[in-house]
């Protein structure tokens, strides 16, 4: 953790880390990071072993957010986008919330054959800057 104050719940339990303060979470179990504060977290997150489809979905997703194409929540507007990057990332939803991952994994793999994913790895993720 180096700024502020990040959340994550592992199981059914919310832990609290701190600046200095570090985690790790088991491979393959569910969890998720958030923050209750107004303040900006900063965190550093590493992925061993690393994942280049990850790296991508993080990248398509703040530049889809830079370009206003995500709601105020920094969801894509375009279900598409949102079925993607949760492949992408190999992200899945947990509880009452989990019904629709059969969806969202449909929806992507139709954009995929339509070149939706390749269009949005092209413009996020091949960039020079």
């Amino acid at each position: 953790m180096i700024d502020g104050e990040l959340k994550y719940q592992l199981g059914k339990e919310i832990f609290t880390l701190n600046p200095g303060q570090s985690a790790t979470i088991p491979l393959y179990a569910h969890h998720r990071f958030f923050s209750t504060s107004e303040k900006p977290t900063k965190f550093l997150c590493e992925l061993n072993p690393g994942s280049k489809n990850f790296e991508n979905a993080l990248q398509i997703a703040y530049g889809l957010a830079r370009e206003g194409k995500c709601n105020n929540k920094a969801v894509p507007k375009k279900f598409s986008h949102l079925a993607i990057l949760f492949e992408m990332s190999q992200s899945y939803l947990g509880g009452f919330f989990s019904l629709i991952q059969p969806v969202l994994k449909f929806v992507a793999a139709r954009a995929r054959r339509k070149g939706v994913e390749k269009e949005l790895i092209n413009r996020y993720c091949n960039s020079s800057e």
